[in-house]
């Protein structure tokens, strides 16, 4: 009976104890890294619908050249051009210490282009002209997705607080798709669509007080 309460007690003692213990975050495989421990989780965010920061706009002209008008065939006129970056993820982490240290962090990001630029049988097509005109190739073939694993390893300061986030370069184009035949406008689309260029991560750090 004595032996039985001094486990029960010892068990309630390492309970309260590891609840109170606070998270820390799996660091590199490096042994000293993995004994400092210094950096802390405080949250994670995953962003169902990514968030679309930092957008550089640039405009474009909505007319076509007075110099060149294709006699026959198609060309896109873009009005409006907008780089971004799309976040998936957005993470704060903490270094309490009083020295630096390092995290690699492994989340998946996604790569995608969607929107509208014409019907289907001339979507893909339509999509070339609207990446060829941007000057920003696209990572996925028109109308496809996917998700890809990111890894980065970042430095964290002594008593500082990180914003990490991780995604995708994007742009987005809008204008009009105008087809010629025989020198005459025949049909016009109208174009605004999204895609994904290339991986995005990045740490901004405040310090504590």
């Amino acid at each position: 009976m004595k032996n039985n309460l001094k486990m029960n007690l010892s068990l309630v003692a390492l309970t309260t104890l590891l609840a109170f213990t606070p998270l820390n975050v799996s660091l590199a495989n490096d042994s000293s890294e993995s004994e400092s421990g210094n950096v802390m989780l405080v949250s994670e965010t995953e962003h169902s619908i990514p968030l679309e920061e930092d957008v550089v706009t640039e405009y474009g002209s909505e007319d076509f050249s007075v110099m060149y008008i294709p006699y026959d065939g198609k060309e896109y006129t873009q009005t409006k051009k907008e780089s971004y970056n799309s976040i998936n993820y957005t993470h704060e982490y903490r270094n309490n210490s009083s020295t630096s240290d390092s995290l690699t962090i492994t989340k998946n990001r996604t790569r995608f282009s969607n929107g509208s630029v014409g019907a289907s049988g001339e979507a893909s097509a339509n999509f070339k002209l609207v990446t060829a005109k941007a000057g920003v190739s696209a990572e996925k073939a028109w109308g496809t997705s996917d998700s890809v694993s990111v890894s980065q390893t970042f430095n964290f300061a002594p008593k500082t607080k990180n914003v990490v986030k991780i995604g995708s370069k994007a742009v987005r184009s809008k204008g009009q798709i105008k087809e010629y035949r025989n020198g005459s406008l025949v049909k016009t689309t109208n174009v605004d669509t999204k895609w994904s260029t290339r991986s995005y991560t990045n740490k901004d750090e405040t310090k504590l007080k």
